[in-house]
């Protein structure tokens, strides 16, 4: 199985507000909590901090607040449609159950699963033009791709594109605190775990 890490780049400053709301609209959100929404990002300020220096504080037209507790689900809508749009592709992704799946999110973590290579480099070509629809930033240097196995032999490692820049193949990732490698087994983990309560003492 075929499995990308994608991080996105500053996900919640780069969220395209006309988009956020547009989208909303189309997905039947009442009108009334669709303008309070608006309403509640119409004010938004920033700084930025530089060489140990803050800046003055000024408005800004992209994102939604940080600190927020409404933007989390905010951008989770923002991005809800992208298992949709793997769906209607058909490219890729795992069979769990009787349910097939193509993505897992969490905040702004995405995780995209395909059985067969040839489908996850359909999946990446289709979750390109997705980014570029929604504006949004793929960080490659964060994101991974790890194949799990059972066994064998060493096998060939190919080179993942995103666009022009190149994806790291790993042998372990973290996800959401847990450490996952490519034979699917606990151990990567429970070193970890080994590893930092030896730390501790």
């Amino acid at each position: 199985m075929w499995r990308q890490d994608a991080d996105l780049k500053a996900a919640f400053d780069n969220v395209e507000r006309d988009l956020l709301w547009e989208y909303l609209r189309k997905k039947g959100i009442n009108e009334h909590l669709v303008t309070k929404i608006e309403e509640i990002h119409e004010e938004t300020i920033s700084r930025v901090r530089v060489d140990g220096r803050v800046s003055e504080c000024f408005k800004t037209y992209k994102g939604v607040r940080q600190g927020c507790p409404l933007s989390p689900s905010l951008f989770a809508a923002f991005i809800g449609d992208i298992e949709e749009m793997f769906r209607k592709e058909q490219a890729g992704g795992v069979v769990v159950g009787k349910e097939k799946v193509w993505s897992l999110a969490y905040a702004d973590d995405l995780v995209v699963l395909a059985r067969e290579e040839k489908g996850m480099k359909e999946m990446l070509g289709n979750m390109e033009k997705y980014m570029r629809r929604k504006k949004l930033m793929v960080n490659v240097e964060k994101s991974k791709m790890m194949v799990f196995r059972k066994g064998g032999g060493r096998r060939k490692i190919n080179e993942w594109r995103w666009e022009k820049d190149k994806i790291e193949e790993v042998k372990e990732f973290k996800y959401l605190g847990y450490v996952m490698n490519e034979r699917n087994t606990a151990a990567a983990h429970e070193r970890e775990n080994l590893e930092m309560t030896l730390e501790g003492e």
